[in-house]
């Protein structure tokens, strides 16, 4: 008689990152949609852009080759369209990226506001 306690299983994990809550792993169910994906990471910052995010997922026959796809969630999330929303594989990665005015918001706040020398108060005391 032999005995087999399973202890971990391998399990498949996606990674969702970018412009959401809790940039992170995300365990994989088969069927699972991008969607599903973002909201087990706390869903999306306000300054992500969900017209631009971008899907990588791995090229069968290669061992770290992924191909890029750019999927419109917003069209899922505003209008309701469950067609647009994709249907994830193991080791995909979904990037949120920044809003165009998230980043001009970040350019100011690098380049130009952190080198004022000095600091604006709203207190005039």
């Amino acid at each position: 008689r032999v005995s087999v306690n399973l202890r971990t299983m391998n399990q498949t994990r996606i990674f969702v990152g970018g412009e959401v809550a809790r940039p992170g792993f995300v365990n994989y169910s088969p069927g699972m949609t991008a969607v599903q994906a973002l909201m087990q990471v706390g869903g999306w910052k306000d300054s992500a852009d969900l017209k631009e995010v971008v899907l990588l997922q791995k090229v069968a026959d290669t061992g770290n080759e992924y191909r890029p796809t750019k999927i419109d969630l917003q069209r899922v999330v505003n209008d309701g369209e469950v067609k647009s929303d994709i249907v994830l594989n193991p080791s995909d990665i979904i990037v949120l990226p920044k809003t165009g005015i998230a980043r001009a918001n970040l350019w100011m706040q690098q380049y130009v506001i952190n080198m004022i020398p000095i600091r604006i108060s709203a207190s005039p005391f």
